[in-house]
């Protein structure tokens, strides 16, 4: 592959405040203009002339985190012939040291001088209030009720493929595009554009878990280059065509959570709010799952189902987190095999097609980000599902997302149909089945 890379003159990173029309740094200024939303001026950016046939079919904004990934990606759209402008997001305030898709001081850098490298503009956008709302408050809002969130979902849902897309259209950008590994196919077998979203080729890089959410409007309007592609080969890649990022690793926590110790930051962030902790961050019993008393807990809000570590107990036989129960503060436990689930209910639904294939169907769920997806039979009813898994699954876990997949042959991958939030797991235990024969 022959990218030619145009070296740029390095300048400060500016950080643009485009969510409520302030005047941004370093002289730069907004007018209204497309959309109702602002355009740049004043700042020899090509896309915003007067060029509005080329602008329409060939602009694609490349959302950057200073990641091997989306800087691979931007320069392949520029080969490919697309006008490409880069844009890193700023989703931590200022006093806030993020790191991986934050939009931290050093990755904003290096974001700007790999868009320097590849020859494209490159701006830096601050949703740091957004964020705050959508995502974080989000998240502690989940542990405090005993739920495990997953902050990607709630973050590609809320900013990455809204807000960041209406700006990418008021720039007369026809398509975003990410470093996600997945992949979007046209299909026009019925007459009309289908667009249908499935899992990467590098099975081991699948993000496809995290994007369930997307609908045909934001499919049609997204661009995922390295789906095709195993991760080695963009590395490689990245290295030759001398990206300042290309030995970085890639990020593997949470982004905003310092050494991924979530019960310390949510409890740091409800000391700033209040210095009564609420009943989930405070002491509670531990019993197994025919109610008998084993220990004490520090708070619900620390701990997760599936988990062992932590427990503070000594046992002659190892213990996993089979429920946390917010309404009495009460952490359940249970050997292994108490801890699998037969079934699960799921919420907020959303389906790539905009409905479900069927009432009832048979089809594979992922319940978690590394999980191999499992056969099971679902049944849709209203804006939930209920899973009945074929074999029980281990930690089904309130707050994570039930992923529903089929396999395509003709792909050789498995396609997204769409998915929720789990909101109950059904314990080989329960009394009362989740799944009503009746239904």
């Amino acid at each position: 592959m022959n990218l030619s890379l145009r070296a740029k003159r390095s300048n400060p990173v500016s950080i643009i405040k485009i969510i409520d029309g302030t005047i941004p740094l370093h002289g730069l200024s907004f007018q209204k203009g497309l959309l109702g939303g602002f355009f740049l001026k004043n700042r020899l950016l090509r896309f915003a002339r007067n060029d509005s046939s080329r602008l329409n079919t060939s602009t694609v904004v490349v959302a950057m985190s200073g990641g091997v990934d989306s800087s691979v990606t931007a320069a392949l759209l520029k080969e490919e012939g697309y006008d490409v402008i880069g844009v890193t997001m700023k989703l931590l305030p200022r006093k806030e040291e993020g790191f991986g898709c934050c939009g931290s001081p050093d990755d904003m850098g290096i974001a700007k001088r790999c868009a320097e490298k590849i020859g494209i503009p490159h701006y830096v956008l601050d949703y740091s209030a957004e964020f705050e709302r959508d995502v974080i408050q989000y998240f502690v809002d989940s542990y405090l009720k005993g739920e495990t969130p997953n902050p990607c979902l709630a973050c590609n849902r809320a900013i990455k493929f809204d807000r960041l897309k209406t700006f990418a259209r008021t720039l007369g950008a026809t398509h975003l595009a990410t470093g996600h590994y997945a992949r979007i196919i046209k299909d026009l077998e019925k007459g009309t554009a289908t667009y249908r979203l499935f899992e990467a080729a590098d099975l081991k890089k699948d993000q496809s878990y995290v994007l369930f959410n997307l609908d045909q409007n934001n499919l049609s309007s997204t661009l995922f280059p390295l789906g095709p592609t195993p991760k080695k080969d963009i590395r490689n890649l990245a290295k030759h065509l001398g990206l300042p990022n290309a030995d970085k690793k890639d990020s593997q926590e949470i982004c905003f959570v310092p050494d991924d110790d979530f019960g310390a930051y949510v409890l740091n962030r409800i000391k700033n709010q209040s210095n009564d902790p609420p009943p989930t961050m405070r002491p509670g019993p531990i019993k197994d799952t025919g109610g008998r008393v084993l220990g004490n807990h520090k708070g619900i809000a620390y701990y997760t189902v599936g988990q062992r570590k932590g427990l503070g107990m000594s046992l002659k036989e190892r213990y996993y987190i089979t429920r946390l129960d917010a309404a009495t503060n009460t952490l359940v436990v249970g050997p292994a095999g108490e801890d699998t689930s037969s079934g699960l209910e799921a919420e907020d639904i959303h389906w790539v097609a905009g409905a479900p294939p069927a009432r009832e169907f048979e089809a594979l769920v992922k319940i978690r980000y590394k999980h191999e997806p499992a056969p099971a039979h679902i049944r849709v009813e209203n804006n939930k599902i209920f899973v009945r898994f074929a074999t029980p699954q281990r930690a089904v876990t309130p707050g994570q997302a039930a992923v529903i997949y089929r396999w395509d042959e003709s792909m050789k991958a498995r396609e997204v149909l769409g998915g929720g939030k789990i909101s109950n797991a059904q314990m080989l235990n329960d009394q009362a089945p989740i799944f009503n024969e009746n239904i």
